[in-house]
């Protein structure tokens, strides 16, 4: 058990300590602020005798949105936000809270097309640790630095969350006539010959859907510690937006067959995020095919959501868990943790019941942002986890169903899946 001294409490304060020292630690922990207590460490304006010290910069004790000067220094090799004159030289709580309750994001209206927060624009990117999981790595500094303290009750393990988003799960078929006709002409047109006759004999059902591989996807991860999760569009057809033009009888018995072996979630369309109406009848077409009256997990397609009030939707509709939190050019780590944690809904001034599992990376951002090769991909991919490894923390990876084909331009991704989940295992 760990004791925290305070000059005074706040909803911040304990969110922040929940995280370093529950998620992260494993430790359980307390807050008193009757100086008389033996404390194992001090958060106050003023040092204490034989205690080690964290002075506040003021941000936890605070109520309401303001936009926030953030100044960095170095601790122990790390960077570190908001430097303060303590025994540890900066304020590691609202550090940790700044970054986890995405405080940045509440205080700018630029966003890109698709109205997502610019990864530039975020504290991470400024100061060059968007790949390291900071405050994880603050953490188990802070540990080591309370001495005695370092066996955690409960000891925190790597654990490793394979992702999939089914955004399309026909390449060709159920596309209805006149589209398929227009594409195979304008296949044959550009010349196109190989994909003219791939797109002809899928359609004439002389071959299988390229795409249509959700089983031997799941089998990929047969053996694995954790069931990977499974992350269904059910929007309709629209330019951002793949659907096929009509249900599939074959996709629906395929869903409920693969509900032994992945945990399955909802993928809500572009324009769901915004127009709630969407949502529902997205929800309801997932939970009929499922046969299931809860939802609980979803990740919002292109990423995006607006905070609070996504969120705070997912709540109403019963959701438990959120898995968008990442961004779609940069890999690496929004919030500047690995663990999962609650929604702090800055406006309310209140921890909320929805747990928040940061994505580290995504197929699409390497290859169609960083450009990277195959090769390459596969490094950067197992450097992320070796990091994540080093915290004990949880690698969660994004990737598409469509991508893991090798009947199309992602070839040889198939064959890199199963090297990261034997890596990361």
């Amino acid at each position: 058990m760990i004791t925290l001294y305070t000059e005074k409490e706040s909803p911040r304060l304990t969110y922040s300590c929940k995280h370093i020292f529950t998620h992260v630690l494993g430790h359980e922990f307390r807050i008193t602020t009757d100086p008389s207590e033996k404390a194992d460490l001090r958060y106050a304006t003023s040092k204490g005798a034989d205690v080690l010290t964290i002075i506040p910069n003021g941000l936890l004790f605070e109520k309401g949105i303001r936009k926030q000067t953030v100044e960095a220094t170095t601790w122990e090799g790390l960077t570190a936000l908001f430097p303060t004159e303590g025994d540890i030289p900066f304020d590691i709580f609202a550090a940790t809270f700044y970054l986890l309750s995405r405080y940045e994001e509440y205080t700018t209206d630029r966003c890109d097309q698709h109205g997502r927060f610019l990864a530039e624009d975020s504290v991470a990117y400024q100061y060059h640790f968007m790949e390291e999981p900071l405050i994880d790595q603050w953490a188990l500094m802070l540990q080591s630095k309370l001495g005695e303290l370092t066996s955690p009750e409960q000891p925190r393990k790597f654990t490793f969350i394979p992702t999939i988003d089914v955004d399309n799960v026909f390449a060709f078929r159920n596309h209805g006539v006149l589209q398929t006709l227009y594409c195979l002409l304008r296949d044959k047109i550009k010349g196109k010959n190989e994909l003219f006759n791939l797109r002809l004999n899928v359609t004439l059902r002389r071959k299988e859907d390229p795409y249509f591989n959700l089983v031997e996807v799941a089998e990929m991860h047969k053996g694995l510690a954790q069931k990977p999760m499974m992350f269904y569009h059910c929007g309709c057809f629209g330019k951002r937006d793949k659907r096929v033009m009509w249900p599939s009888h074959r996709y629906k018995k395929v869903r409920q067959m693969l509900e032994e072996k992945v945990i399955s979630g909802l993928h809500p369309s572009y324009n769901s995020s915004a127009q709630w109406w969407r949502f529902k009848l997205e929800n309801g077409a997932l939970r009929h095919c499922l046969d299931k009256s809860v939802t609980e997990h979803c990740r919002f397609h292109y990423l995006r959501f607006k905070l609070p009030e996504t969120y705070e939707r997912l709540i109403e509709e019963g959701f438990q868990t959120d898995w968008s939190l990442c961004y779609s050019n940069d890999p690496g780590f929004r919030a500047s943790t690995s663990f999962p944690f609650n929604f702090y809904n800055l406006e309310r001034e209140e921890e909320r019941p929805l747990r928040l599992y940061p994505t580290v990376v995504m197929d699409k951002s390497l290859r169609n942002n960083l450009k990277l090769s195959l090769e390459e991909s596969e490094q950067y991919i197992l450097r992320l986890g070796e990091k994540v490894k080093a915290v004990n923390g949880h690698f969660i990876t994004l990737f598409h169903n469509e991508h893991l084909t090798d009947e199309l331009e992602w070839k040889g991704w198939k064959g890199l899946y199963p090297r990261v989940l034997n890596a990361m295992e």
